[in-house]
């Protein structure tokens, strides 16, 4: 199955999340002490005052776990491995069945104490709610939301590096995406940018010193997603930053073009990692002088050639004046960007759609602060993620090759690649992984799911809040009542396409889907003419294959076939047969294949004899032949010779 999303740990690769085959997650429910239950807290999403989105005080709704035990796989659970406070993987959220969603989108904070994920709230709205929940209690509640009408949820949420702040885009009124963090300890929501300009994928730096983004000043005509005048329209992104600490010189201020000149000791880096960025001011470089490491220098290695741990980052924040300090990155041009991820200190990766691509994946490009440019980091990448430390980096090839600088090397499917993310780029085809993965699937819970999603999000989306009048929760039930007997993606889809049409709207699709080949028969034919006498299968004619016709292969008329026409066909392949038992069942597979036949002129077993043919898979071009020369001859014979006969 494809991978759906896939993200590197710092020490080794951990797949973060698939989407595509939930009902084949294994998720484990370990000891929990009785009576826990999960918290979830509904915060206002109806009005938004300056920048500040601020939670409603509403009861508290709470939702059981379930009972303590080592469940088989499920739909609609939350599992994450083994954390700093547990040895075993356990049960960290329950969703009831599908009426609340699948939770989505999900991201561990740095120190493992707090899951973000995407989730409905009541189970009658649209998935479109960001809660965060804590591992050690299993209370969650909201933090954030998306309260559009919109299929495409891009709230995208982002953990600061000290697990204090959540980053993520919203839509708002206009339907414009403004960029807001949350703090998870207190609840308070902020709103950062202005919307004004419609801003996606925040992340932190790894500095905790600023908060980079992406941003679209050419959004207008593009936001009205249901009208079809909005989708010649192209929108593209540049790459912002904001200065979170109010005080803090820009990473970007003006550099001085004088040689530092020669010395003597190179002054000492800050904890982590030196420089490598541009000289600036005083000698120093616009990201060194912010105080952090220089992007794509290694960490300095402690005794023993260890690498030394990154010193604990805090993140200090001042709303105050915050949105004038948003800075547009320069030596970015705009374009078709998205996927933004931070990399070490001062370094963001993020992709752009190829001209043209055409399927052919996306540019992954490197933002580095000290050297105020972004480079080409991979071509052909579908999707990527970054390691905790940012010093490496996971993608899947929309190919084979794994496109390094270089280009796409070599062909082949998908294939999953990881590289160094603070050196110089790879090469192609560097870092291949060979890995298989393999899944179990449920075909039925698989077709449950589909079904109840294509429920929800009709329910969800249609334009019309009453959908033409249609009791739709009824038609679930009448329609769902049917999915026992689905037994293929095509019955599937024939199913949700019929509830759909309930609706009486056009343009209304249902196709696509995992469609298993099914096998072409292989059933053997002899190319002859039968009829039933006796209760067994006469031979009442056998086609040749004219002698100048090599192209065609026929069976019974081969040399050495002692079949002929009268003889009765009593056995294939040791099985007896007898009218009316179907012929072709016992021929099934043996197109090709040496076959024996149990033939004699009388419908009795005693002094028959046994005749080895091949079968072919079609006897259409020997009948085809047969009627062509039965009309020339009959044209030849009635005319004297004087009178062709033409086949077209």
């Amino acid at each position: 199955s494809a991978i759906s999303s896939a993200a590197a740990s710092a020490s080794s690769v951990r797949l973060a999340k698939n989407r595509r085959r939930l009902s084949a997650w294994r998720s484990y429910t370990a000891p929990k002490a009785s009576g826990s239950s999960l918290d979830r807290t509904m915060s206002s999403t109806s009005s938004m005052s300056a920048y500040t989105r601020a939670p409603d005080p509403v009861p508290t709704r709470t939702m059981p776990l379930p009972a303590p035990s080592v469940t088989r796989p499920s739909v609609g659970r939350l599992a994450q491995m083994a954390t700093p406070l547990e040895e075993y993987p356990r049960q960290l959220a329950r969703t009831r069945g599908f009426t609340l969603g699948v939770p989505r989108s999900f991201t561990v904070a740095p120190d493992g104490l707090r899951v973000v994920f995407l989730r409905s709230w009541a189970g009658d709205d649209p998935v479109a709610c960001l809660w965060v929940l804590d591992v050690a209690t299993g209370q969650a509640k909201i933090v954030g939301n998306d309260p559009s009408m919109v299929p495409q949820r891009t709230l995208h949420p982002s953990w600061s590096p000290d697990s204090k702040w959540v980053a993520y885009a919203s839509r708002l009124r206009s339907l414009y995406r403004a960029i807001f963090v949350a703090n998870v300890e207190t609840g308070e929501t902020k709103q950062v940018t202005d919307g004004l300009a419609d801003a996606m994928y925040p992340v932190w730096d790894a500095s905790g010193k600023y908060l980079w983004f992406l941003a679209s000043t050419d959004f207008g005509l593009r936001s009205q997603w249901l009208d079809m005048t909005s989708y010649d329209r192209e929108e593209t992104f540049g790459l912002y930053l904001a200065v979170l600490k109010k005080g803090a010189p820009s990473p970007l201020l003006p550099e001085s073009d004088e040689d530092p000149g020669v010395q003597a000791t190179p002054p000492p880096g800050p904890p982590g990692g030196g420089g490598g960025g541009r000289p600036g001011p005083g000698g120093r470089g616009g990201a060194e002088a912010a105080g952090e490491p220089g992007a794509g220098q290694a960490e300095q290695p402690a005794e023993g050639g260890a690498t030394r741990p990154r010193a604990p980052v805090a993140v200090e924040i001042d709303f105050d004046g915050l949105p004038k300090r948003i800075i547009s990155i320069p030596g970015v041009a705009n374009g078709q960007h998205s996927s933004l991820r931070p990399g070490v200190a001062g370094t963001v990766f993020y992709l752009e759609a190829a001209a043209g691509a055409g399927g052919g994946g996306s540019v992954l490009h490197r933002y580095r602060l000290s050297e105020r440019r972004a480079a080409s980091f991979a071509t052909g990448v579908a999707e990527f993620d970054v390691s905790a430390d940012g010093r490496k980096l996971l993608y899947r090839s929309s190919g084979g090759g794994g496109g390094g600088r270089g280009g796409t090397g070599g062909g082949g499917g998908p294939a999953l690649f990881l590289v160094d993310a603070d050196r110089n780029p790879p090469q192609a085809g560097q870092g291949r992984l060979n890995a298989t993965f393999r899944m179990y699937l449920e075909p039925k819970e698989e077709f449950r799911q589909i079904f109840n999603e294509g429920w929800r999000n009709q329910r969800d989306y249609l334009y019309v809040p009453n959908l033409h009048g249609t009791d739709w929760p009824a038609m679930k039930k009448m329609y769902g009542a049917l999915l026992p007997y689905v037994m293929h993606r095509a019955d599937l889809n024939y199913l949700l396409d019929n509830m759909g049409a309930e609706i009486a709207i056009g343009h209304s699709y249902v196709r696509g889907g995992d469609m298993p080949q099914t096998p072409s028969p292989s059933t053997g034919l002899l190319g002859a003419d039968f009829v039933v006498e006796g209760g067994r299968y006469k031979v009442t004619r056998i086609y040749d294959n004219e002698s100048w016709n090599p192209d065609l292969r026929a069976p019974l008329a081969s040399p050495g076939a002692d079949v002929s026409v009268g003889d009765f066909l009593l056995a294939i392949n040791g099985a007896e047969l007898h009218a009316p038992d179907n012929i072709y069942r016992l021929l099934d597979g043996t197109a090709n294949r040496q076959t024996v036949l149990t033939v004699n002129a009388k419908p009795v077993m005693e002094g028959a004899r046994q005749v080895t043919v091949i079968p072919v898979a079609s006897e259409q071009g020997l009948r085809t032949r047969a009627r062509v020369e039965h009309n020339r001859r009959h044209v030849d014979r009635q005319s004297g010779g004087k009178m062709a006969y033409e086949y077209v």
